[in-house]
């Protein structure tokens, strides 16, 4: 799971590319859908393609010119097959795309407006559509080289497409939980050098825009169960996880405190890893060994409206197959194939000796 977590990528055409799976058939269909709605039908014609990358980090990506690339990575630990968050990353890069066409500015502004007063059922719409061309995030004039607001453009961008093709625009908000706080957060003390804006101010920017994109959706899609993405998903957060060593220093003592709603029905799992440098731990107990013989925690439970409990783990050190003896630990939150929450942190085991 956190292999892909830690490395710079390289660049995707040094990568292999996958073909003919489902999780291909998937992602290219949610392509389709985004693409084929009134606002998809004003991107520019730019021969979409989509490009599954035989990589495990995570990643997403495009070259402006219509290819949008994936890592296995990211597919597996992430997006698996939960279409509503394959569309909140595809629809972000083909945000990307749109923001370097202007001229197809206007149209994208003019069939958003529509779908506004189409939501507002004759009323006045919730609010002015921010004009891309006068559009930033602290509402000043959009600057199509300053890379945050560029950022901030494609989410907006990415939001409104989402829902009017029928993807829940709380799914674009999950993705912002997702990564806010973990490793590939922008570093606040790197912050005014970074070209990306930390992901808490992405989400606070993207809340301003869901009540919009809510209606929208729900215009368009009165039956949120028979839209393409489905129903909103779940929503889960981990607590503060704390990790300390029983007294005679033979186990590690792992608690996750987390809370859950609207998860009826889907299976709940808190699942942990441990990482020491680029690799996963590799596990010496086969009752801790997981498929790829990495060393993983697993604790399941049935899911519910509200939920709110702690989960205990009490892991023999000697389970460990390393020599290093500081180490990450990465515990997720997921809800039947939805990840829900992700936390990272450093772990020092004193008896394991380098």
């Amino acid at each position: 799971m956190a292999t892909a977590l830690l490395v710079v990528l390289p660049a995707a055409g040094e990568r292999s590319r996958i073909t003919n799976t489902p999780t291909n058939d998937l992602a290219e269909q949610v392509l389709r859908d985004l693409l084929s709605s009134p606002l998809g039908k004003t991107m520019p014609p730019l021969g979409w393609e989509f490009f599954l990358i035989d990589d495990n980090h995570i990643e997403a990506s495009s070259d402006g010119a219509g290819k949008i690339f994936v890592t296995a990575g990211m597919n597996r630990w992430y997006l698996g097959k939960v279409r509503g968050m394959w569309a909140a990353v595809l629809a972000h890069e083909i945000g990307h795309a749109l923001l370097l066409n202007p001229a197809y500015w206007p149209g994208f502004q003019a069939e958003l407006e529509k779908a506004e007063q189409q939501a507002a059922g004759g009323r006045d719409a919730q609010r002015a559509t921010k004009p891309l061309l006068a559009w930033s995030a602290k509402d000043g004039v959009f600057n199509l080289r300053n890379p945050k607001q560029r950022e901030y453009a494609a989410d907006y961008i990415a939001m409104m497409l989402m829902a009017e093709a029928g993807f829940h625009p709380e799914y674009a908000l999950t993705l912002d939980r997702w990564f806010r706080g973990s490793l590939f957060d922008t570093p606040r003390a790197a912050e005014l050098l970074a070209n990306h804006p930390r992901w808490q101010e992405r989400e606070e920017h993207s809340r301003k825009d869901h009540d919009v994109a809510l209606a929208i959706f729900n215009s368009r899609w009165p039956e949120a169960a028979k839209s393409p993405g489905g129903i909103a998903p779940p929503n889960g957060k981990l607590g503060t996880i704390n990790v300390r060593e029983s007294p005679d220093h033979a186990e590690l003592l792992i608690n996750v405190p987390f809370s859950a709603s609207k998860a009826e029905g889907a299976p709940m799992r808190v699942a942990a890893v441990f990482v020491a440098g680029q690799a996963l731990v590799p596990s010496k107990d086969p009752r801790f060994r997981a498929p790829d013989s990495s060393l993983e925690l697993n604790e399941s439970f049935p899911g519910a409206a509200s939920l709110s409990r702690e989960v205990s783990f009490r892991l023999p050190v000697g389970a460990l197959d390393t020599s290093q003896r500081k180490l990450r630990l990465v515990v997720f939150l997921t809800a039947g194939d939805q990840v829900l929450d992700v936390h990272y942190m450093p772990v020092e085991v004193s008896l394991l000796k380098n």
